[in-house]
């Protein structure tokens, strides 16, 4: 040891004294310091639209806590960084919000290898990661400090090969992915699933994160003849799939992952995203009136509409504030609360989490009509 240095156990447990205290300066009341809650999302990047969306969620629910009083009288002070949908910066970021700030609950991350990449270092610092987009399977396993209110590819892969058999009738798949954490887990369990009904997949091909030309395993992919084109792809790359697919000639019916249910994506496809399916988690519904007052009060403060992710970012800042305002006030207590939350009411719909801190959501499907998404059916999740 150096000099006056304390050992690693005692600087823990001085930082989480720290928060509990709010070690306010001298003659400032510790229940008037914010209360600061790291969020890590991709705000550029492939996967920028969902990151903003995210944000925007969050900072929504933060202005209104803060509007009515805060929690238990402290104010909400979001410390908003962008991944890039990068793991390595994730990481950084968190390891910085961690040592340098003392966060104990961490939101958004909503790219899959982020989240799995963070794990490890969220578990051994008992710090709450809640992802609101995050979807790959091994993410149920990576810890219990670790939840998301998105729906795992577990479920969205097999009632997506559900749906391409049982309503579709197609035979022969070829799938397109995102060559990482997110695109291979849907393209695993998309196609155990298909092939578990009876159906083939008849080639898998990955293309790289930010790729722009993806006409090479478009042109592998039109020689086996498929009947579907199956997509777990990226907002940004999910244009220039589309858009290639068509200028090759490439004859299969379309599903997309539900990455495609962006407004802006499907207009940058333009023609070539008609008749394209897609899933996505039952989106808040505007009968109700927590969704109908949320997308009044998104849209008088973004001037648009909410977009995919918002509600779920929405929900989680909202769940860790009633949690915090039952006494939760540092990551393990945190946990404990959301391990124990049944029936939490909110846009996004019910939330009840399970033993590996998923919360299993019904899913939608949509098909692409003159350029707008419609609703096929709903599938309750199994």
């Amino acid at each position: 040891m150096r000099g006056n240095a304390m050992p690693r156990g005692v600087l823990f447990a001085a930082s989480l004294l720290c928060l509990q205290v709010a070690c306010a300066p001298k003659g400032q009341p510790a229940a008037s310091l914010p209360i600061e809650i790291g969020v890590i999302a991709p705000t550029t990047g492939s996967l920028a639209v969902w990151g903003e969306n995210t944000v925007r969620g969050i900072q929504l629910a933060a202005d209104e806590l803060n509007e009515a009083g805060g929690v238990s009288g402290r104010k909400i002070d979001l410390a908003v960084r962008d991944s890039k949908c990068e793991p390595a910066e994730a990481v950084r970021l968190l390891r910085s919000f961690i040592a340098e700030r003392q966060i104990q609950v961490v939101l958004g991350i909503d790219c899959s290898a982020d989240v799995l990449a963070m794990a490890p270092i969220a578990q051994e610092n008992r710090v709450v990661l809640f992802s609101t987009g995050a979807s790959n399977p091994e993410i149920s396993q990576a810890g219990d400090f670790i939840f998301r209110n998105w729906p795992s590819d577990a479920i969205q892969g097999r009632l997506t090969a559900k749906y391409a058999r049982d309503l579709g009738r197609f035979q022969r798949a070829a799938i397109l992915y995102v060559d990482n954490a997110y695109g291979q887990g849907l393209d695993q369990v998309f196609g155990q699933e298909l092939e578990a009904m009876g159906g083939q997949v008849v080639l898998s091909e990955a293309y790289p994160e930010g790729a722009t030309d993806v006409r090479a395993q478009l042109a592998r992919i039109k020689a086996q003849s498929p009947d579907l084109l199956y997509l777990p792809a990226y907002t940004k790359e999910l244009p220039i799939i589309l858009q290639q697919a068509k200028a090759i000639g490439l004859q299969a019916h379309v599903i997309a992952s539900e990455t495609f249910d962006d407004p802006g994506t499907i207009e940058a496809a333009g023609a070539a995203a008609e008749g394209v399916v897609f899933p996505s988690p039952a989106a808040f519904d505007t009968q109700r009136p927590q969704g109908a007052k949320f997308q009044q009060a998104f849209e008088k403060k973004f001037g648009e509409p909410p977009g995919v992710t918002a509600d779920t970012g929405y929900d989680a800042l909202n769940m860790v504030a009633q949690a915090m305002e039952h006494g939760a006030t540092t990551g393990m207590e945190i946990k404990d609360y959301l391990s124990g939350l049944e029936g939490y009411e909110g846009v996004a719909g019910e939330t009840t989490f399970d033993r590996h801190g998923d919360a299993p959501k019904n899913v939608t499907f949509y098909e692409v009509r003159q350029g707008r998404p419609v609703a096929l059916e709903q599938t309750p999740a199994p």
